[in-house]
C-alpha cells in the first residue's frame, strides 16, 4: 500500500517537473514571444502565432506594397484602422463602402495597422485598393469584375485578393487576369466553399491564379486537391464594419491570410520568386504534411471517441477519490490523517499539472 502511495506521488511530481522543463510543448504559443508592445492573441489571431517569427507583422518594413481587394468594399468607419485605403466602386452605384462586412474583414486580416488598439494585420504597412464588386442586392456581376480588373491594371497593384466565388467568368475577365499576371502581379483566389470543399471555384481553370484552401487545427487540409496552391488556417481574427473583433472561418479569410503573408514578404524587400518560395515553404500541402505528427493524426481520426473516454476517466477519477475518502473514515485515526494529507497533496499537484496542461487559447 505504501509503495502505491509513494508511486502516485512520484508520478505526479514527475509530471509537474516535465511541465516546467517542456512548457512550449504543453501550452499555447506565448503571447509574449512578440517584440515591441505585448501582443495578445486577439491582436493577431492564433493563425499568426503558428508562423511567428517566420511571419512577423511587427517587422521593420522598407518597401511599399499595394494590395487590390476585389470584394464588397471596406467600411468607412473601419478605414481608420488600416494604413491606407483607396476606393473604387465597380458597381457604379456611387457607394464604394462596405455594407455587408465581408470585404472589411478581409481587409483587416491583411492590413490592420499597428496602432496597438484592436488588431494587427499581417502586412500593416500595405496600401489597400478596394474595388467594390458587390451591389446592394448582393450580386457580383462580370461587368463589375471587368471594371475592377481594368482599374487594378491602371493602378498597377502588386497583389490581387479575390475572396469570392463567381458563378460565371466572361472571356474578358479571364483576359484581364491573364494580362495582370503577365505584368508581374500575383492573384490569390478562394478555392472552394466550406459547404463543398471538393468542388473547386472557376478560378481553378485559369492558369497562374493561386488557389487557397484551408486546414484544421490538426494540420489536415480540407478538400485537398492538386490544383490548390496553398492552405491557410481555417480560423482567423477579423474586424467587423462596426470595429468589433470576431472569429471568422472560410476560404475567403484563408485567402486573405496568404495574400497578407505575400504582402509582408514583399514589404521586406523580397523578390517575386523569393515570395513564392516562402509561401510554398509554409502554406503548401507538403508543408502541412511536415507539421503533422502521430498525435495530431490520431486526434484528428479519433477525437469523438477520445472525448467520451476523457469524460469516463474524469468520472472514474472522481469516484476513486470519493472511495478513498470513505475508506479512510473506517481506518485508524492516525492512518486516517495520513491518508487525508496524501489525498490533499495529490489533489494540489494534480490541479497544478492540469492548469499547466490547459491550453490558453480561449
Amino acid at each position: 500500500m505504501k509503495f502505491l502511495r509513494y508511486l502516485s506521488c512520484l508520478t505526479l511530481f514527475s509530471a509537474l517537473v516535465f511541465c516546467f522543463i517542456f512548457p512550449k510543448s504543453l501550452v499555447s504559443y506565448s503571447a509574449n514571444d512578440f517584440q515591441g508592445f505585448t501582443l495578445k492573441e486577439q491582436h493577431v489571431g492564433q493563425a499568426t502565432f503558428l508562423y511567428y517569427p517566420k511571419l512577423d507583422p511587427t517587422a521593420h518594413f522598407h518597401k511599399k506594397v499595394t494590395v487590390g481587394l476585389i470584394d464588397s468594399g471596406v467600411a468607412k468607419k473601419t478605414a481608420g484602422q488600416l494604413a491606407g485605403v483607396k476606393y473604387f466602386d465597380a458597381t457604379t452605384q456611387n457607394d464604394p463602402f462596405d455594407t455587408l462586412g465581408h470585404g472589411t474583414k478581409v481587409a483587416s486580416i491583411i492590413a490592420a495597422k499597428d496602432d496597438q488598439r484592436l488588431m494587427l494585420g499581417i502586412a500593416p504597412k500595405a496600401t489597400l485598393y478596394s474595388y467594390k464588386v458587390v451591389d446592394r442586392a448582393g450580386l457580383v456581376k462580370n461587368a463589375y469584375l471587368e471594371r475592377a480588373l481594368t482599374q487594378a491594371l491602371k493602378d498597377q497593384v502588386d497583389l490581387l485578393n479575390l475572396s469570392l466565388l463567381p458563378k460565371h467568368l466572361t472571356p474578358k475577365v479571364k483576359e484581364l487576369l491573364a494580362t495582370y499576371q503577365r505584368q508581374g502581379g500575383l492573384v490569390f483566389a478562394s478555392a472552394y466553399t466550406l459547404k463543398d470543399p471538393t468542388t473547386l471555384s472557376l478560378f481553378s481553370k485559369l492558369k497562374g491564379v493561386l488557389l487557397v484552401g484551408t486546414y484544421d487545427q490538426y494540420f489536415q487540409p480540407l478538400g485537398q486537391n492538386k490544383a490548390i496552391a496553398f492552405y491557410a488556417p481555417l480560423t482567423q481574427i477579423a474586424l467587423t464594419k462596426e470595429q468589433q473583433l470576431v472569429y471568422v472561418e472560410g476560404t475567403s479569410f484563408g485567402t486573405a491570410f496568404v495574400t497578407g503573408a505575400a504582402a509582408n514578404y514583399f514589404a521586406l524587400g523580397k523578390t517575386r520568386s523569393e515570395v513564392l518560395a516562402m509561401l510554398q515553404k509554409f502554406f503548401s500541402a507538403s508543408a502541412l504534411t511536415k507539421q503533422q505528427t502521430f498525435s495530431s493524426k490520431f486526434f484528428a481520426k479519433h477525437i469523438s471517441s477520445l472525448e467520451v473516454l476523457y469524460t469516463c476517466l474524469a468520472l472514474a477519477t472522481l469516484f476513486l477519490f470519493i472511495l478513498l475518502g470513505l475508506l479512510s473514515c473506517f481506518l485508524h485515526f492516525k492512518r486516517q490523517q495520513s491518508y487525508w494529507k496524501l489525498l490533499v497533496a495529490e489533489m494540489l499537484l494534480l490541479g497544478l499539472v492540469a492548469f499547466l496542461l490547459l491550453p490558453t487559447k480561449m
